[in-house]
C-alpha cells in the first residue's frame, strides 16, 4: 500500500467513525453517499464547510480597557500577535491629549481634530460618527 492510499484509508476510517458518532449527527452536516467518499470530497473540505457554515457573520470586536501600569499593554500586544486581530491602541474620538489647541498643527488626514479647530458645531457628535465610520471599513474586511 502505498503511503497516499495509506493516508487516504486513514482519512476515510476517520469520516466512518465521525459519521457514526452521535454527536456529529445532532449537527445535521451534510451526509457523503459511498461514491463520493471514494474519490470527490476529503474529510478536509468537509470540516472546512462545517466551519463556513458556523462562521459570524461579521467580525467580532473586543475592547480592553486597563489600568495603567497593570500589564495591559503587554497583554494587548501578545493579544494583537494573533493570526486575524488587529490592534487599535490607544484611541477615542474625543481627546485633545497631544493636541496643542493654541496652535493646531497641519493634520489632513485627521478629520476629528480639523473639524474641532473649524469650530463645527456639535463636534462631538460629529467626531463620534466619523470615529465610528472611519472603522467600518476595516470592520467589513
Amino acid at each position: 500500500m502505498t503511503s497516499f492510499n495509506s493516508f487516504k484509508k486513514q482519512l476515510d476510517d476517520a469520516l466512518e467513525l465521525l459519521e457514526s458518532s452521535e454527536q456529529i449527527k445532532q449537527l445535521n452536516l451534510p451526509q457523503v453517499t459511498g461514491a463520493l467518499m471514494v474519490d470527490t470530497e476529503s474529510l478536509l473540505d468537509r470540516c472546512d464547510q462545517v466551519c463556513k457554515k458556523h462562521e459570524q457573520e461579521k467580525p467580532t470586536i473586543r475592547v480592553i480597557h486597563h489600568l495603567a501600569c497593570s500589564g495591559g499593554t503587554l497583554v494587548s500586544k501578545c493579544i494583537s500577535a494573533m493570526p486575524n486581530v488587529y490592534l487599535l491602541s490607544e484611541i477615542h474620538p474625543f481627546t485633545e491629549l497631544g493636541m496643542d489647541l493654541d496652535n493646531p498643527s497641519y493634520r489632513p488626514t485627521d478629520l476629528i481634530s480639523l473639524s474641532k479647530f473649524s469650530g463645527i458645531p456639535n463636534h462631538r457628535r460629529l467626531a463620534e460618527k466619523l470615529f465610528i465610520d472611519a472603522l467600518k471599513p476595516s470592520i467589513n474586511t
